[in-house]
């Protein structure tokens, strides 16, 4: 019988993941393969199909048990969020399919986000800028100023800037094609001079051969043709250490919220304008950045002091 089902259990994985572009198949893989490794299973299908043969209750249980391994290991609420949607829109299309006659009733991690919208600041970025330029190493250094810059001067998510490969630029129309967060189209945002120029240094030192712009530089990916792509886990990684240097616990998402800030601050609160920069679908994400940039319930707890 399972051996029978098995099939029907892969053609469920790969329709779940069929049309998403590759920025979300990837995380979705990820998560699943996290789960698969939570069940002690061998692979993703022998896990799934483990959690689809459960009657109602005890599926609904497992999944619990999940999320409750997932907060003890600190993850992030966004994080947790996502391994979760990506359990939930299998049993999703399970039922749809009638492999199941039950969903999952587990309810995702409440999360605040944007509390710090402000991130380090401008200050506090080109602080970081100022600690790359001190690296020695002359590749890890223009590496990792093309990573702020690109993060800062377009407001990129880390997974948008890990995607971009050097065909994606054109270096006479100083243009960047991406795919943004939750796209499946590219599209052509443009890039300020002295970000060109940063890329142009490092692709001296990189080489002007295709693939990734941004590459790991260990040992062990320098022995392949193009470099391996750095991960979105790796810029974090790389962020970090450059607000560590300046006292700061900084992720990339940090860097574009001082960037959207920022923005804010030069264009008086247009939040218009930003929110084509910043490429929010929903223009109160926006609001939100301008009402902490201008601390609007700071305000109003002063005038309120005054009664």
């Amino acid at each position: 019988v399972l051996a029978r089902a098995e099939p029907t259990i892969q053609f469920l994985h790969d329709s779940v993941l069929s049309g998403r572009n590759s920025q979300t198949i990837r995380a979705y893989r990820a998560s699943l393969s996290e789960f698969a490794k939570f069940l002690q299973a061998p692979d993703t299908i022998t896990a799934l199909r483990a959690l689809l043969e459960h009657p109602h209750g005890t599926a609904n249980a497992v999944v619990s048990a999940y999320r409750t391994h997932l907060l003890e290991k600190s993850l992030s609420p966004n994080t947790i969020n996502a391994r979760l949607a990506a359990i939930r829109s299998i049993v999703k299309d399970a039922r749809r399919f009638g492999l199941v006659s039950w969903s999952l009733e587990v309810q995702g991690v409440k999360s605040e986000n944007y509390r710090d919208t402000r991130g380090p600041g401008v200050d506090g970025f080109k602080g970081m800028v100022a600690a790359v330029e001190k690296v020695e190493d002359d590749a890890m250094r223009l590496r990792d100023k093309v990573i702020l810059r690109m993060l800062y001067d377009l407001g990129l998510r880390r997974n948008e800037l890990a995607n971009i490969d050097i065909a994606d630029i054109d270096f006479v129309e100083k243009k960047v094609a991406i795919t943004g967060k939750g796209r499946t189209q590219q599209e052509r945002l443009t890039i300020p001079d002295r970000t060109i120029q940063c890329i142009k240094e490092w692709m001296v030192l990189r080489g002007s051969h295709g693939g990734p712009l941004i590459v790991n530089l260990d040992r062990s990916a320098q022995n392949t043709s193009d470099g391996r792509r750095l991960s979105g886990e790796g810029i974090r990684k790389i962020v970090g250490k450059y607000g560590e240097a300046i006292g700061r616990r900084v992720r990339p998402h940090a860097v574009r919220h001082a960037s959207i800030s920022s923005a804010l601050d030069k264009l008086s609160g247009d939040v218009r304008a930003v929110q084509r920069f910043s490429r929010h679908k929903n223009v109160a994400t926006v609001l939100l950045y301008d009402d902490a940039r201008r601390d609007m319930a700071g305000q109003i707890a002063n005038l309120l002091s005054e009664d």
